[in-house]
């Protein structure tokens, strides 16, 4: 299962390999090397793997991760009011949700809150996970959330800034509960969002971010929440159906019944 690649994510991040980047790295290429399958969490990983790794096309599967649409749904308007009050969040803003419980560094947060700090827009950045290393203008965090479907649906936008992004879950856990996605052009899960769903943004284009940011505030005025989202969702949502697609995979690829 390829969930990401320490080279791509190198590349990324603009490092040079260390010493234990490079053990890293040559123990993926011997997993790659020697199995019959591997399975690609999304296009750019499949890209990775080739282009980084030399694995062959034949011996790879896209098969994107399952997400539970069992937790992640539409609430009705007035619950979904109840809980902008609960998380403070300001009828006078746009929120746009960053959910980041990891690395802030990977998930471009020091860029976006710069970004936030500086802006004169009626919006603010709610960060949700580790907590962030200092104060900004516009950006507030509410800590790690054991119910991100409620944060989800509270907020306007989920946005993913991120400097790599392998697929990033949160797009269509997101989109399901009806709030759009604002992503940097990295972020494999745009993949199986649907256009009407996502906005993208390139952080090596000047202006690009304020660009996608307008056109976020215009969907907010119009009406951002997402109908009938799961037709926005252009992937497997159930984890039975993502078994059965890696072991068909596997049976394409090997010639053999499990």
């Amino acid at each position: 299962m390829c969930g990401g690649t320490h080279i791509g994510y190198l590349r990324a991040m603009k490092k040079t390999p260390g010493f234990f980047d490079k053990r890293q790295i040559r123990l993926e290429k011997a997993y790659y090397e020697h199995c019959d399958l591997v399975i690609a969490h999304s296009k750019q990983m499949n890209h990775e793997l080739v282009n980084f790794y030399s694995v062959p096309e034949n011996k790879i599967s896209v098969i994107y991760p399952p997400f539970s649409i069992k937790n992640f749904s539409v609430t009705s308007e007035e619950n979904r009011n109840a809980l902008r009050q609960y998380f403070r969040f300001s009828n006078d803003k746009v929120i746009f949700l960053l959910p980041s419980a990891g690395n802030h560094f990977v998930k471009g947060f020091d860029l976006i809150a710069e970004y936030f700090s500086k802006t004169t827009l009626p919006i603010e950045l709610v960060v949700a996970g580790r907590p962030i290393p200092s104060s900004y203008k516009n950006v507030r965090f509410i800590g790690f959330q054991k119910d991100m479907s409620k944060v989800y649906q509270a907020a306007d936008f989920t946005i993913l800034p991120s400097r790599y992004e392998a697929f990033g879950q949160v797009g269509p856990e997101s989109v399901a509960c009806g709030t759009p996605v604002i992503f940097s052009n990295v972020v494999g899960s745009s993949e199986v969002i649907d256009e009407k769903a996502k906005l993208i943004f390139d952080w090596a284009k000047e202006g690009d971010v304020n660009r996608v940011v307008e056109q976020a505030l215009k969907w907010a005025n119009q009406g951002a929440r997402l109908q009938n989202p799961l037709k926005l969702i252009h992937c497997q949502t159930d984890v039975v159906d993502h078994v059965k697609s890696v072991l068909n995979s596997w049976i394409e690829v090997t010639n053999e019944r499990l």
